[in-house]
């Protein structure tokens, strides 16, 4: 996610440089992601770049279809690395229709595509240094110095469409950890800066109105409109946006989910493990069966009762290699709270 909103030809690179000036050609066909959750786990960048990988393969583009209010930093920060660094044609659309909101680590990371759109009743809502999250980390790292690098790679991006290198750090900061207000606007092409108030200014962050006290902690907190000076486009569909930059959906294509959270992938073990006791009590019921000396079973009843057995313990021997896999992929699932026991992590 890692080049930056471009939007060419007739449209007029919509406050960026155009992708095709840095290198990159807008490919006819885009491979759909969904990403409509949370990202609370670090396996989400490894399926970026799958996605990404499979999609280049093909010469087509990658549209991340994205939602979700929270994410964990250094997953934000790993995501726009990789967007700035691919060589695929990157577009993220934010859009959430549960709630119509999505968090700023979704914005930051559609910052660093090579175009960002967002639905125009949805709306960004949050900081950049969300500490969400960070407690099922078995090893944490420096959260100071992943801040700090989030933010560079930001600047570095915003450095395309805003005034000055230092404006680009300047708003970079405000949408890491939000002043009590802070606006911006354009200077002819290019954004930068305003006093609120000024003529053009547009807030980007500050204290949310009706606040009480004790929680008047600033957020950013933005429409479309409000972030058309970095770029961002308005717009109601994925369809719309990709023809704006004259591709299309891959309809050829099964849509790529990127939905798991630690939440989902809990109850999916927790199903897992349920299944395995069920298949083991049907075992141990169908072998408990009278010694063979006393003759009371026919012979073919133990043979079944064998084959049975083994083909139930081979499902079983296929669901723990699935919960392998899971725990493996999310190792964050043994640090959060056993059900039902709040505060208590698995291991």
């Amino acid at each position: 996610m890692r080049a930056m909103v471009g939007v060419c030809g007739v449209l007029a690179c919509a406050g960026a440089v155009c992708a095709q000036e840095a290198g990159k050609a807008v490919p006819a066909k885009f491979q759909h992601v969904r990403m409509p959750g949370d990202w609370d786990h670090g396996d989400v960048v490894a399926r970026v770049q799958r996605a990404l990988e499979d999609a280049g393969a093909e010469g087509m583009g990658v549209v991340f279809d994205v939602g979700g209010n929270r994410a964990r930093t250094d997953v934000v920060n790993a995501l726009c690395g990789v967007l700035r660094e691919t060589k695929v044609y990157t577009v993220v659309f934010l859009a959430d229709g549960a709630d119509k909101r999505v968090g700023v680590g979704q914005l930051l990371t559609g910052l660093c595509a090579d175009r960002v759109a967002m639905d125009p009743e949805t709306s960004v809502v949050g900081r950049g240094d969300d500490g969400s999250f960070r407690e099922w980390m078995a090893e944490e790292p420096v959260w100071e110095v992943v801040e700090g690098e989030l933010k560079e790679r930001l600047a570095a991006q915003l450095e395309r469409v805003t005034t000055s290198r230092t404006v680009a750090e300047e708003i970079a900061g405000a949408m890491m950890s939000p002043p009590e207000v802070f606006a911006i606007g354009k200077a002819g092409d290019r954004c930068t800066v305003m006093e609120p108030g000024a003529s053009g200014a547009v807030v980007l962050a500050g204290v949310p109105k009706g606040a009480k006290a004790g929680s008047r902690e600033p957020v950013v907190q933005a429409s479309a409109r409000a972030l058309a000076p970095l770029g961002v486009v308005s717009a109601g569909s994925i369809r719309n946006t990709l023809a704006k930059t004259g591709g299309a959906l891959a309809t050829a294509k099964k849509a790529v989910n990127i939905e798991d959270t630690v939440e989902s992938l809990t109850v999916r073990l927790e199903r897992l493990f349920a299944d395995a006791e069920t298949i083991e009590r049907d075992v141990d019921e169908r072998l408990d069966l009278p010694e063979p000396s006393l003759k009371t079973v026919a012979k073919n009843t133990y043979v079944a009762a064998a084959q049975d057995g083994r083909h139930n313990l081979l499902n079983v021997s296929r669901m723990i290699g699935e919960i392998e896999s899971i725990v493996g992929r999310a190792p964050e699932i043994l640090r959060t709270p056993v059900p039902g026991q709040i505060g208590r992590a698995h291991v």
